[in-house]
């Protein structure tokens, strides 16, 4: 906890039965302050958590996902071996790091990503796609290979 911590990653209750762990980014330079694209930028660097959004319970999508409480808070494990844990940590900080040096607007973060997803479709790489920006999950990707055999 105290690493999340000093990484401006705020855990307010600690745990004290569960491997879960309840973080809150609003103290991260955006665009990591949005939970979508945190997780993003984690997966980059082999970190999984949980978006914050998909523990919102919104009966039917009534509530724009912007508009979520959840936003800014993501769900880490910290059940898996120590190693894996201290190998998460020291990802994690390279990205903040990053993003201290040059905090990015979400809008901004996901237009250089749809362009890496064009310019990698030129290439012959894979494809990524976003969901339509008309459903307000910008971040998530949808990855498809060119190849016959490889799927999504």
């Amino acid at each position: 906890m105290k690493e999340l911590d000093g990484l401006g990653v705020n855990v307010v209750n600690k745990p004290n039965a569960t491997f879960y762990v309840w973080a809150d980014l609003s103290n991260l330079p955006p665009p990591l302050n949005d939970s979508l694209l945190f997780l993003n930028e984690c997966t980059k660097h082999k970190i999984i958590c949980v978006p914050g959004v998909f523990f919102d319970v919104n009966p039917r999508g009534i509530r724009n996902i912007n508009k979520s409480m959840c936003n800014q808070n993501v769900r880490f494990s910290y059940g898996p071996p120590m190693r894996n844990l201290e190998v998460g940590i020291k990802n994690l900080k390279k990205i903040i790091q990053k993003f201290k040096i040059k905090p990015m607007r979400a809008s901004v973060y996901v237009r250089d990503m749809a362009e890496m997803s064009l310019a990698d479709t030129r290439q012959g790489g894979l494809r990524a796609t976003f969901c339509a920006p008309s459903t307000k999950t910008l971040g998530l990707m949808e990855v498809e290979s060119d190849s016959e055999g490889e799927g999504n």
